[in-house]
Order: C-alpha cells, then sequence, then structure tokens
C-alpha cells in the first residue's frame, strides 16, 4: 500500500471520528451549526458534513470538480452497441465525494470514437527518445515520449474484462447511462475482473489481441 493511499485511509478515518464526536456534541446540546435539531435527529450528518467541509477547505484534499465527463472501468459484457462496464464506485478526485454507481451502461453511437493505445517496440520508442533528447538539448520544450501510441479501432476490439476509458459530454459522476463521445483502452490488457487498480495482466502472445494489433505485446 503506497504511502498516498496510507494519507487517504488517515485522513477519512478522521473524518469519521470527527463526525462522531462532532454529531455526538450536537446531540447532547440539541442545537446544531444553524440552530436547535429535533430530537437531536440527523447528528452524525451534521456533523460528517461539517467536518467534511472543514477539511476541503484545509487543501489537504482536491476540490470537488463541478462535471467529470471521464470515467473508466472493467468490461463485464458486450452486446450490440451496449456496454456494461463495473467501475471502483468513486470516480472523483476527492475522496470524500460521494460513490457513484459501480455498473455503468455505455452506449455506443455512430458518432463514438473508439482508440487503441498500442505500445511502441522497443525500436520505436529509442527512436523518439533520441528525437527527445535532441528536441530538448536544442531548448525546445517538448513532452517525454509517451511508450504507446493512439491507433483506430472498433467496438468488436472490446472484449471482456479490458478496462477501458469513457468520455461523454454529460456529467458521469452519478450516471447509469452513458452516451459515450470517445473509447480507449490499452490493445491487449486485461484486468482479472478487479476495478480497483490491480495491475492488469496481458494476455498470451498471439492471442486476439496480437492478431488485431500485431504490436501490443
Amino acid at each position: 500500500m503506497n504511502s498516498a493511499r496510507i494519507l487517504w485511509i488517515i485522513l477519512i478515518g478522521a473524518v469519521i471520528a470527527g463526525s462522531y464526536v462532532a454529531g455526538y456534541s450536537i446531540g447532547s446540546s440539541g442545537a446544531g451549526p444553524v440552530g436547535p435539531i429535533v430530537g437531536g435527529a440527523n447528528t452524525f450528518a451534521a456533523g460528517y458534513e461539517a467536518a467534511r467541509q472543514k477539511l476541503v477547505q484545509s487543501g489537504l484534499v482536491p476540490p470537488s470538480p463541478e462535471r467529470i465527463t471521464t470515467l473508466s472501468g472493467v468490461v463485464k459484457s458486450v452486446e450490440g452497441n451496449t456496454i456494461i462496464i463495473e467501475t471502483s464506485g468513486r470516480i472523483s478526485p476527492n475522496p470524500l465525494d460521494p460513490e457513484g454507481p459501480l455498473e455503468r451502461t455505455i452506449t455506443v453511437s455512430s458518432g463514438t470514437e473508439i482508440s487503441a493505445r498500442v505500445a511502441l517496440t522497443s525500436e520505436e520508442f529509442q527512436d523518439a527518445l533520441e528525437t527527445f533528447n535532441k528536441r530538448s538539448r536544442d531548448g525546445e520544450p517538448v513532452p517525454p515520449p509517451s511508450p504507446f501510441r493512439n491507433e483506430p479501432a472498433a467496438l468488436e476490439d472490446i472484449k471482456l474484462t479490458m478496462i477501458i476509458t469513457v468520455t461523454s459530454e454529460e456529467d458521469v459522476r452519478e450516471a447509469t447511462n452513458i452516451n459515450a463521445t470517445h473509447i480507449n483502452f490499452v490493445a491487449g490488457v486485461t484486468d482479472a475482473g478487479n476495478p480497483l487498480g490491480i495491475p492488469a495482466t496481458a494476455p498470451p502472445l498471439g492471442g486476439p489481441a496480437a492478431e488485431r494489433f500485431p504490436n501490443a505485446q
């Protein structure tokens, strides 16, 4: 477990503990932040919200975006022009935001762009790296080379257990049904049914992905 995840766990634990204390205090006094709370109801929710706001204002957690138009998930089924994916639930960068649906239904239309990230060969990446080094030495501000290139793909290239990234024009934070404008995936990479960030594994050389995208392995 990395240090960043440990920090989030500690912060969320502190919020929960603070919520309990604040809620208990509010319930004991019978008064809330803006007046009395009838019978001490919803004291935990009030305490949690107060603690959450303080943590957000402290700058220790990233702010909640106004809209989220991209999410990733593991493909559970592909039928016709519909893809069902499973996400980790929370897609906001703010770990205190509520979780959305785990399962999302993605609709692919004629206007949906689908692309695959294909790994460069060692020779291709070395060439790109040499070009980057030369341009950097010349003082040109250029981004470092990516080990992947994007290639056009099709709906039939999307298989079960693949990890796909979906972009939409709508806010997908809590959406169950999503109209995709763009879908991207790493060619040859699947996830063994785990949407929680465990590293994915590639299929054996010569499998379907290697046939469709020869440089995927």
